[in-house]
């Protein structure tokens, strides 16, 4: 359900249906896992909230060889998780193919999934809109080490600079 079965690449048939059941919209089971782990008392039997993203989201959804449908239900995910998360979570969402793809996506108004970085990016600042403390903390991991530098200089956006502001 979270990460649809690759199917045999001699199962032609198996690939077409596969394509039918694709949605734009991630599944409504994501709100509920997330709920979960970002409840008030989380189940100790869990894995720890960075792994499972880590493992589920950043190298699934967002790995090089995702298709573009799954990174689009990544940035979805790294949106629900954001606004959820807790001050101490949030900056482990940046992880290194989410902040990859991020700046390959805003980098180029051409490109499949812009419209979803851009999403992303105004999500990261309505955060820090209501939160003025997690400015800084998120702009570290938008110019730190998973980021880049020069991020609003190679995104053409104005992010660093607005989160900041």
């Amino acid at each position: 359900m979270l990460k649809e079965a690759i199917p045999a690449e001699n199962d032609a048939n198996a690939t077409v249906g596969a394509r039918s059941r694709w949605q734009p919209k991630i599944h409504f089971v994501w709100d509920l896992i997330l709920d979960v782990y970002f409840a008030d008392a989380a189940e100790s039997r869990l894995a720890a909230f960075p792994d499972f993203y880590r493992v589920v989201v950043d190298d699934t959804l967002f790995a090089a060889s995702s298709s573009h449908d799954r990174k689009s239900w990544g940035f979805q995910v790294f949106e629900r998780a954001l606004a959820r998360a807790s001050d101490d979570d949030k900056p482990m969402l940046f992880t290194p193919n989410f902040m990859r793809t991020l700046i390959n996506q805003l980098g180029n108004r051409e490109r499949l999934l812009h419209r979803a970085a851009v999403k992303a990016t105004h999500t990261i600042q309505e955060v820090v809109k209501h939160h003025p403390h997690l400015g800084f903390v998120l702009v570290t991991q938008l110019i730190g080490k998973n980021g880049h530098p020069n991020f609003d200089s190679i995104t053409k956006t104005k992010t660093v600079e607005q989160v900041l502001a």
